[in-house]
């Protein structure tokens, strides 16, 4: 919860400090804050030292929002390779979910050897990825040193709000993650409602990264056919039918929608990064993508953080119908509000 507030407080601040100032040394200031606290976790033994951890954490969190994204895109730009963002990002997210999904098992093996070895691997991670970000080539932009934080968010978040079209799909995308990781935080009382154990909620746990790989793969073609808003009304109708699927099912076929809401997952990154970053200019990138990230996670703590209470008061099968209701709602209002786009 700490690292969640601390980077909620400081994400869109270091946004703008990576335009101003250079996207490569707010980044890789990141990683070294990312390496030193897995570093100082290898030594943890009481309660305050991990508080002081978890603010280091959610510093990391903060100042690695934006800036490695920032210097990717432009410097495709430079190389006028501007349309292989899409799949590159993608490709990202594709490798990021099966190394997810490998550590998830590998973790658990080296776990049984010595439970200090996972955390000394993260910690030789992290390592090895601030000494590769010390060659990374930062590509020329306009920075933007000469204004102040609050006029460098000002001037970024009026480059998003010029784009009517790009607010309307990051309002519907928005919509889409707080609805789906509502469902997303519950999958786990469903599949064990459902009558599954803890060990095959593990084997399913492991195949969810695999499943929102193979998403991020068709999302590359989905882009070169079909246009964002159509992508987003099937991505929030996808919602919709599992929401339907969770309130129905209660048996080993309950497998089935949180594997295709772990496809839709696969999406949203590289969509959202691929539409947000054609439209901004790039002295504002970085906090622009920070002010996206922002309300992104605002949207989730509203969605997801009342949950437990409303499965304690409502029941989990009332939750899904909610998720069901309000699904529906958002579906139709996008397709009326479809000139909008």
């Amino acid at each position: 919860m700490l690292p969640t507030l601390i980077s909620t407080i400081l994400e869109v601040p270091t946004g703008s400090w990576a335009d101003r100032f250079g996207r490569k040394k707010i980044y890789q200031l990141g990683l070294a804050f990312l390496t030193l606290g897995q570093f100082l976790f290898l030594f943890a033994r009481s309660f305050y030292f991990i508080v002081f951890i978890s603010v280091i954490w959610g510093i990391t969190i903060a100042l690695l929002s934006g800036p490695l994204e920032s210097i990717l895109y432009d410097s495709l730009v430079e190389l006028k390779r501007k349309k292989d963002y899409k799949n590159i990002v993608a490709n990202v997210k594709i490798v990021f979910y099966i190394a997810r999904s490998s550590a998830a098992v590998f973790a658990g093996f080296m776990y049984t050897i010595n439970p200090l070895i996972p955390y000394v691997a993260k910690f030789f991670t992290y390592f090895l990825a601030l000494i590769l970000a010390l060659f990374v080539i930062e590509p020329k932009y306009q920075k933007t040193d000469s204004l102040s934080d609050f006029e460098q968010i000002k001037k970024a978040f009026g480059n998003i709000w010029q784009y009517k079209d790009l607010v309307y799909f990051l309002l519907y995308a928005m919509m889409f993650s707080g609805l789906g990781n509502l469902l997303w935080v519950t999958y786990q009382p469903f599949l064990a409602d459902s009558g599954f154990d803890t060990k095959a909620i593990g084997v399913v746990y492991v195949l969810l990264s695999l499943f929102s790989a193979f998403g991020s793969f068709l999302i590359k073609k989905l882009q070169d056919r079909f246009p964002a808003f159509r992508i987003t009304q099937f991505m929030i109708f996808s919602v919709l039918l599992i929401s339907l699927m969770m309130f129905l099912i209660k048996n080993y076929l309950a497998v089935i929608p949180i594997f295709y809401l772990s496809v839709i997952f696969g999406f949203q990154t590289p969509l959202i990064s691929n539409i947000l970053n054609k439209k901004i200019k790039s002295a504002y990138r970085a906090t622009a993508i920070s002010i996206v990230s922002l309300a992104f996670s605002l949207m989730f703590a509203v969605f997801t953080g009342p949950v437990g209470l409303l499965i304690d008061k409502f029941g989990l099968k009332n939750l899904f119908f909610f998720n069901i209701l309000l699904a529906l709602v958002v579906f139709v209002v996008q397709v009326l509000s479809e000139k909008k786009f």
